[in-house]
C-alpha cells in the first residue's frame, strides 16, 4: 500500500510507491514523478490540492507495473482529504507511528549521540537550512536520502543528518572538481 504525505501548508501530496533512491524527476504538469536508477517509479507529487490528477492520467507516462499503487495513492490522496480527520483545519490528525530510514546510516556511519542529545528539525526548518521547498524535503525523506521520524503526521529529520547531508555532498562536489 502507498504512504501518502499531505501537506496542507504548502497544499502539496506526495505518494510514495516504493522506497528507493530517485535518481531523476520529472515535471508532467500536474503532477512530477521521482525515478531511480532502473527508471522505476518511487514516488509522484501532486503540487496542488486544488487539481487531483486521475490515476488514469499519471498512468499515461508512469510505467505499467505500478498501476495498482498509483490507484491506490489517488485513492488514499482522496479519502484523506475529504476525511474530517485529514489534519485540515477543524480536524484532529490521526496517530501514526510510521518511522522512516536512509538506506545509509545517520552520521556516515559514525557513532550514535545518545537520544538526549539529538536534536530534530521540522521539515520547514530544514528545507530553509538548504535553501529548498518543503515538498523538496518531503521527497529528500520519502527516497531515503535524509532519515527522518514520524510524529503524528509530522516529520522530523535528526539534525546531525542534515549536516551530513551537506557534507556529502560537498565531497561530491569536490570530486566532480578534482576529475
Amino acid at each position: 500500500m502507498p504512504d501518502v504525505s499531505i501537506d496542507h501548508e504548502a497544499d502539496a501530496a506526495y505518494v510514495t510507491l516504493r522506497f528507493g533512491a530517485v535518481a531523476r524527476t520529472v515535471d508532467h504538469g500536474r503532477f512530477i514523478a521521482d525515478y531511480d536508477g532502473d527508471g522505476e517509479v518511487v514516488g509522484i507529487e501532486i503540487p496542488t490540492l486544488q487539481r487531483i490528477p486521475e490515476a488514469s492520467e499519471i498512468l499515461r507516462v508512469v510505467p505499467g507495473d505500478a498501476e495498482a499503487l498509483v490507484r491506490q495513492g489517488i485513492e488514499k490522496v482522496t479519502e484523506q482529504l475529504a476525511s474530517p480527520s485529514s489534519g485540515a483545519p477543524g480536524g484532529t490528525p490521526p496517530a501514526t507511528g510510521t518511522m522512516r530510514r536512509s538506506a545509509r546510516p545517520a552520521g556516515g556511519g559514525r557513532s550514535k549521540a545518545p537520544l538526549e542529545e539529538v536534536r530534530f528539525l521540522s521539515v520547514a526548518e530544514v528545507a530553509t537550512i538548504l535553501r529548498v521547498t518543503k515538498m523538496t524535503v518531503y521527497r529528500m525523506v520519502h527516497s531515503g536520502a535524509l532519515p527522518a521520524v514520524r510524529v503524528g503526521r509530522s516529520y522530523r529529520v535528526p539534525e546531525r543528518a542534515v549536516h551530513d547531508y551537506l557534507h556529502e555532498a560537498d565531497l561530491r562536489l569536490e570530486q566532480r572538481r578534482s576529475r
